[in-house]
């Protein structure tokens, strides 16, 4: 969002709006659980129930987070919440039939391949067109490693043609590996 001295504006326009969306009756509800795997992969399980969604367009989308990374950037602002390290299918989510009441939906994250492609970005992030030219002088530090420890999952249903958000859902991934 910005330079650090930003911070507190942009925070007051997002609570605004933020608060209210909530205003509004939600199209879905969605629970559902995310955990460690043997593969070094994280598995999502989602269920979706329809509310009240009269909208034909939508799409469910999952984001693999980690929820706190110390790191300086440009602008100043060396905490970082909620940083997405993947998304199934990018930006365009995934497609599910709107006409069922209900629908479970799976979806995975490998850590190996993720960490893979930071790290790829980070040896030369200027191959990437988001760097728009500028020099590149080096990393103070590579944020480049995920803490497994670290993670959550984020889903979300929105309508591909408003982008307005149906509803949203965040969990915790478990890491059950650890006791067995």
């Amino acid at each position: 969002g910005g330079p650090d001295f930003m911070a507190a504006n942009r925070f007051s326009v997002y609570e605004y709006l933020t608060n209210n969306s909530m205003k509004e009756k939600p199209g879905y509800d969605i629970s559902g659980t995310a955990k460690l795997g043997k593969n070094n992969d994280v598995k999502v399980n989602v269920n979706l129930k329809k509310l009240n969604s009269k909208t034909k367009n939508l799409s469910v989308h999952f984001a693999l987070v980690e929820k706190s990374i110390a790191y300086t950037g440009g602008n100043g602002i060396s905490r970082h919440l909620f940083v997405v390290r993947a998304l199934v299918n990018g930006s365009d989510g995934e497609k599910f039939d709107t006409n069922k009441k209900t629908d479970k939906i799976t979806q995975s994250f490998d850590l190996t391949k993720i960490e893979n492609e930071i790290k790829s970005y980070l040896d030369d992030p200027t191959k990437d067109p988001s760097w728009r030219g500028r020099n590149f002088t080096g990393w103070k530090t590579r944020t480049d490693t995920i803490d497994h420890n670290n993670l959550a999952v984020v889903v979300w249903v929105q309508n591909n043609e408003t982008k307005n958000i149906e509803q949203a859902f965040y969990t915790d991934v478990s890491n059950d590996l650890s006791s067995k």
